[in-house]
C-alpha cells in the first residue's frame, strides 16, 4: 500500500493514444490511488480525439466511455473516403464539453505574465541541383495523392524525404547518409555569428542533421539533460536537440538561454508548442526569438502553415499534405 492518495499526471497529453505503452503502464496503477489530477497546457494538439486517453485516465471512461471507437463513432465523421481523418460532427464540441465540465479546470493566464517573443522565419534558397531533386520527390507524392494512392505510412515516409532533402541530405536505402546541400547549415552560421556569444538551442529532426550541424558549428554540442547546469552557467553556446527529447518536462532552459533555432519544422504543433515553451515561460528575462529556417517553396512553408492554421484534423502529417497540395493549387 502506498503512503499517498493522490497520482498527479503531469504533460496528461503525451497520454493521448489509449494504445500506447505509456497509456496501458499508467492504468495499472490507477486503481492504488483514490484520486487523479491531470496537467496539460495543450490537452487538445490535433483535435477532440485527442481528450478520450487522457479522460479515460481520469475517471475510467465514465464520461466519454470506455471505447475509444465507440466515443469516436459518436461524436466524428470520416474526413476522407481512406478513414485517416476525423471530424467533430455539428454540436458534438459542445456535447463533450458539457460532458466534461466538472471535471476540467482551465485555468488561462494573462499574455503579460509570459516574456515577449518573436517568430522569425529565415527563407533558404536551395542550389539548383537540391531543388531539382525536391521537385522530382516532390512530384511523385502530389501525384499519388491526387491519385488517391498514398497511405500513411508512405506519406510520412514521401514527407520525411523532401524534409531531409530541404534539411540538406538524405539516408539512402541502406541508412547510408548522402550530403546534397548546405543551405541550412549557412544560415544556421549567420545566426550563430550574428548572436555571438549568446547560447543558442538548435531543434533538429533527424540524427544526419544533428551530425552536420556538431561538425559544422564549432563548440556545438548534443543535448544532454544531465548537462543543464552547464547550459544555466552559460558554458555551452550551441545546443543542438531533438524536440522530442525536451518537449515536455525540463524546466531550465530559460534561464540562460532566449534563443532557439528550428534546423527543421516538426507537423507536430504539440511538440512545437511545447518546445518553444522551454523557453517563453516564467523566469525568461528577455525577448525570446524562434527562429525557423525554411527552404522556400518547399514542404517547409507547408509545415508551417499546418502549424499556422491549427484545425481538427487528426495527424499534423494530413494537415502538412493538405497544405502542401493547396500550394500546388
Amino acid at each position: 500500500m502506498l503512503p499517498v492518495d493522490t497520482l498527479v499526471i503531469d504533460e496528461l497529453s503525451l497520454a493521448k493514444n489509449p494504445t500506447s505503452k505509456r497509456f496501458k503502464t499508467l492504468r495499472k496503477y490507477l486503481p492504488m490511488f483514490k484520486q487523479r489530477i491531470g496537467l496539460t497546457g495543450t490537452p487538445v494538439p490535433n483535435n477532440y480525439l485527442d481528450l478520450y486517453g487522457q479522460i479515460r485516465l481520469l475517471d475510467d471512461g465514465k464520461r466519454l466511455g470506455r471505447s475509444f471507437s465507440a466515443y469516436r463513432d459518436e461524436f466524428f465523421y470520416p474526413a476522407d473516403f481512406m478513414g485517416y481523418t476525423f471530424k467533430l460532427r455539428p454540436g458534438a464540441k459542445e456535447e463533450i464539453d458539457a460532458l466534461l465540465s466538472d471535471l476540467c479546470l482551465v485555468i488561462i493566464g494573462d499574455e503579460n505574465d509570459l516574456p515577449a517573443s518573436s517568430v522569425i522565419d529565415v527563407p533558404v534558397t536551395l542550389p539548383v541541383d537540391a531543388r531539382k531533386a525536391y521537385r522530382e520527390l516532390e512530384k511523385e507524392l502530389l501525384i499519388q495523392l491526387k491519385d488517391k494512392e498514398v497511405v500513411a505510412l508512405t506519406a510520412a515516409t514521401l514527407c520525411n524525404k523532401l524534409l531531409q532533402i530541404t534539411g540538406g541530405a538524405v539516408y539512402d536505402d541502406e541508412k547510408s547518409v548522402l550530403p546534397v546541400h548546405d543551405a541550412k547549415i549557412d544560415a544556421l552560421r549567420k545566426i550563430r555569428k550574428q548572436h555571438k556569444d549568446e547560447p543558442i538551442l538548435v531543434l533538429t529532426a533527424f540524427k544526419h542533421e544533428s551530425a552536420r550541424i556538431l561538425a559544422a558549428i564549432d563548440g556545438a554540442e548534443m543535448f544532454d539533460e544531465r548537462r543543464l547546469q552547464d547550459w544555466q552557467d552559460g558554458k555551452i553556446k550551441t545546443w543542438v536537440a531533438d524536440p522530442r527529447s525536451l518537449s515536455h518536462g525540463i524546466d531550465g532552459l530559460q534561464k540562460s538561454g532566449r534563443i532557439a533555432v528550428w534546423f527543421t519544422l516538426t507537423y507536430s504543433n504539440e511538440t512545437y508548442i511545447q518546445t518553444n515553451a522551454r523557453l517563453i515561460r516564467t523566469g525568461q528575462s528577455a525577448e525570446t526569438l524562434i527562429y525557423r529556417l525554411t527552404a522556400t517553396n518547399t514542404i517547409d512553408d507547408a509545415v508551417a502553415e499546418a502549424l499556422r492554421e491549427k484545425t481538427n484534423i487528426q495527424s499534423g502529417l494530413m494537415s502538412a499534405l493538405k497544405a502542401l497540395q493547396t500550394m500546388h493549387g
